[in-house]
């Protein structure tokens, strides 16, 4: 008489590995989705450190305008595209970074986002801070952003649960 199941794996047995797979996947996305997400705002804050004591060179705005877009509940956010052209030992360069942390959020606070980069007008001056090794990595204003501290507190806060919750799941 054969044995019931001789030759394939049992069905609740093919279910957990597959569940046990497809959590695994799930788990690594979310883990490196919140590494880079984390990377990502420890460098504009590493670098909005930094800058304060880069050198400066004189620039001018190119180009500088609101770009906006609203969701179906009506509500509008916004962010800053700017471009300028500075030199560098006889390098040109362009740069479109207002401060570290811009690109990390949009805002839902037009007139926040209009303050902080309302005078940058297109053929005004503006003076560019650049990284004395890589010119080609500029700010207009040197320090660090909340965009970019919210990010990374959110971003190491969530990889704290997500890490905490993997290992408790994974010790039982």
């Amino acid at each position: 008489m054969a044995e019931a199941g001789r030759g394939s794996l049992p069905t609740k047995r093919i279910t957990e590995v597959t569940v046990g797979y497809m959590s695994f996947l799930l788990s690594t996305v979310i883990g490196c989705a919140l590494i880079g997400m984390a990377g990502v705002a420890l460098w504009c804050l590493w670098n909005g450190v930094r800058s304060r004591k880069w050198p400066t060179v004189s620039g001018v705005v190119l180009s500088s305008n609101i770009e906006g877009q609203g969701d179906s509940e009506g509500s509008d956010s916004y962010r800053v595209r700017i471009l300028y052209r500075y030199e560098v030992g006889g390098q040109q360069y362009t740069g479109k970074r207002v401060y570290f942390g811009q690109s990390l959020l949009w805002t839902n606070s037009f007139d926040r986002l209009l303050s902080k980069t309302g005078r940058y007008n297109p053929g005004t001056p503006a003076k560019v801070h650049f990284h004395a090794q890589r010119p080609s990595l500029s700010v207009l204003q040197p320090g660090m952003s909340l965009e970019a501290w919210v990010v990374a507190a959110l971003a190491l806060g969530l990889m704290w649960w997500f890490l905490s919750a993997v290992l408790s799941d994974w010790k039982s």
